[in-house]
């Protein structure tokens, strides 16, 4: 074609599958969708924000039912998602990449839905769902391959043919990175099924369940499996030997795989094997409002007898105290990675409701007995539902064998559900205690003359607990940032970055962290790279302290005076806060707006507390305000704290 000024335009058709109908009537609802006859292409639109568009059709018992949304609109701006419903709109299946395959299991009627994955909506979210027998993959078993290793494959899913029975075969390149994915080569067909087929890379030697069970003759191993009804459950046998750990870890979850994993390791005989025996000590209850399994803040009714670091057990999991109320309006904190809350003893984050009650527990060996207190005793075996903040819905258990022998693993779906692409991976391999490091920001705005907080985050693996050194590498003048360092168990450590008013360089080099630890008696040396920093003019808010050294001895409490300059026609009240205090280091006297400049005034005192138990050791807080008008945090210089006998 020619457009006005003369230059050629491409244009694009779309080859439908199926005849074509016009999405017309009643499309919002399951209930009273436009009544379509497959196989048949409509043609539609999602015209307003939260538009969902549904087809209502017969299906013949076993009939296997594909659907594929094409859409010109970028993917950016339209990520169709499809469903299937039964007639009374009970959601069936869903397809969050456009395709859905689905196999009736009754005559009836049925629905297909699409709508964009976060429901945004406009004229040009316009689509083409193709439904009838459309080749959809919707599986694939094993889900992963070792690398080097030639492995098998089949793809499942609907109106494949004879493809479905095929063994195909994937071999990842023996220098592939565990983890990363391997498409699995489809021959090609008359009718090329649309679908993913990639397999996850893997480490270990495989095997495969057979008749519900497998066995591992020595480890590290791998077991591929698929429960594939409802209420199944798979046992995997394996050797163990006493004083040397092990973990037992499911993916399937991280893989793409509906399983939501339940796992628990049995004895020879099938019995759960014995963990721990809790001796509760102390009591109190959830109160103000039910609480999630995810936050890591749990108001308690009280807690005069509770202190930092002790393990509370409630409604079955196990959990930490990090820091506790700060006022009567506060919550205790608990141990947490990434705002989720964590589990101990792989016990599980779960739903707790007010009036609960919590107890302070001590833990001891299996089979310890106690002269009765009044209080109950709670026994713990090894078992996980969903493991550490990371593994999503996927399981985890950290194994201390009692005694040399053979042991089991029981696993199943948490939900009792079961299908042909309910695939899993259970691997046991012993623990590899390592760390890797973060930071944020990436690319850092600093003040010029001032400074602004970053914090560094750790994130632990296999067990490895202990100190980690950080520093910020070459960094270029006039940037200035303290070396630091991550306590023994805990997570994050905090840093001021200021920059002078000296010359920068033009061409600023990436901002570069480097950690260091000894884990096993290595020097083990983690790097994380971000974006060049940049300084920027000052903003309203300029802070400092009266004080470059702090000095506390433990069990007492210091003061330090923090001062703001406000600047702009800055006159609003002002937020403080202290970031980076060593593990039972605390203010003090924080109220319920937190620690506040107020109006017309340019200083506050700030009180910090140690703990009686904290350690002598140097580090460096960083001290901040916060304005409130433009949502920025502006850090006074690097502060050292200095814990003495």
């Amino acid at each position: 074609l020619q457009s006005e000024g003369g230059e050629s335009e491409g244009v694009r058709f779309w080859a439908d599958r199926f005849p074509a109908v016009r999405e017309q009537g009643q499309t919002d609802s399951a209930l009273k969708g436009m009544s379509i006859k497959p196989p048949a292409t409509v043609v539609g639109a999602l015209d307003r924000a939260g538009d969902a568009d549904f087809f209502r059709f017969h299906a013949t018992a076993g009939q296997e039912i594909g659907a594929q949304v094409t859409t010109a609109t970028d993917r950016g701006k339209f990520a169709p998602v499809v469903v299937l419903t039964d007639a009374t709109g009970q959601v069936l299946a869903s397809g969050d990449d456009g395709l859905l395959g689905f196999t009736c299991p009754e005559a009836g009627t049925y629905c297909v839905g699409v709508h964009d994955h976060d429901y945004r909506g406009g004229a040009d979210l316009t689509y083409r769902l193709h439904i009838g027998p459309v080749p959809v993959i919707t599986g694939v078993f094993p889900i992963g391959a070792t690398r080097g290793t030639e492995t098998t494959v089949r793809v499942s899913g609907v109106n494949l043919g004879d493809l479905a029975t095929r063994r195909l075969t994937v071999k990842p390149p023996a220098d592939a990175a565990v983890g990363s994915k391997v498409n699995v080569p489809i021959p090609r067909t008359g009718g090329d099924p649309v679908g993913r087929a990639e397999v996850t890379v893997g480490e270990f030697p495989a095997v495969g369940v057979e008749g519900g069970r497998a066995e591992l003759t020595a480890v590290p191993a791998t077991v591929d499996g698929v429960l594939r009804k409802d209420g199944e459950s798979h046992l995997v046998r394996f050797p163990a030997r006493k004083g040397r750990p092990l973990v037992i870890e499911v993916h399937a979850d991280r893989l793409g795989s509906p399983v939501d994993s339940f796992v628990e390791v049995l004895d020879a005989s099938g019995k759960p094997v014995p963990r721990a025996v809790l001796r509760c000590t102390a009591k109190t209850f959830v109160t103000f409002r039910d609480h999630n399994s995810t936050g890591p803040g749990i108001r308690l009714e009280y807690w005069n007898e509770l202190a930092i670091d002790d393990l509370l057990y409630v409604g079955g999991e196990l959990m930490k105290i990090k820091a506790l109320p700060r006022n009567p309006d506060d919550d205790c904190q608990f141990y947490q990675v990434d705002g989720k809350r964590v589990g101990f003893l792989d016990t599980t984050p779960t739903h707790h409701a007010q009036g609960t009650p919590m107890y302070r527990v001590e833990v001891h060996p299996p089979g310890r007995t106690f002269p009765p207190n009044g209080m109950p005793l709670f026994s713990l075996t090894y078992r996980n539902d969903d493991g550490f903040p990371g593994y999503g819905k996927d399981s985890r258990i950290d194994f201390d064998p009692p005694a040399d022998g053979v042991y089991q693993v029981r696993v199943s779906d948490a939900n009792r559900a079961g299908g042909p692409t309910f695939a899993y991976r259970l691997t046991v391999r012993p623990p590899r205690p390592d760390f890797a490091i973060r930071f944020t920001p990436t690319a850092p705005k600093v003040w010029k003359g001032g400074a602004v907080p970053v914090t560094i985050t750790a994130t632990r693996a296999d067990g490895f607990a202990g100190p980690i050194d950080v520093r910020f590498d070459g960094l270029p003048a006039p940037f200035q940032a303290p070396a630091t360092w991550i306590e023994a168990g805990q997570l994050t450590a905090a840093v001021a970055l200021s920059a002078g008013t000296g010359p920068i360089q033009e061409k600023l080099p990436p901002i570069k962290l480097e950690a260091r630890a000894v884990i096993d008696g290595q020097d083990v040396v983690r790097e994380a790279t971000g974006s060049p920093p940049a300084v920027v003019e000052p903003g309203d808010l300029m802070t400092t302290t009266n004080l470059s050294e702090l000095v506390i001895r433990p069990g007492t409490e210091t003061k330090l005076l923090v001062k703001v300059e406000r600047r702009d026609g800055h006159k609003g009240r002002v937020p403080l806060d202290v970031r980076g205090l060593p593990h039972g280091v605390r203010v003090l006297h924080v109220g319920l707006s937190g620690i506040l400049v107020l109006p017309g005034q340019t200083e506050r005192e700030v009180v910090i507390y140690a703990e009686p138990w904290v350690k002598p050791m140097e580090i460096p807080i960083v001290v901040l305000a916060r304005s409130e008008r433009k949502n920025t945090e502006h850090a006074a210089a690097a502060v050292v704290l200095k814990v003495t006998k």
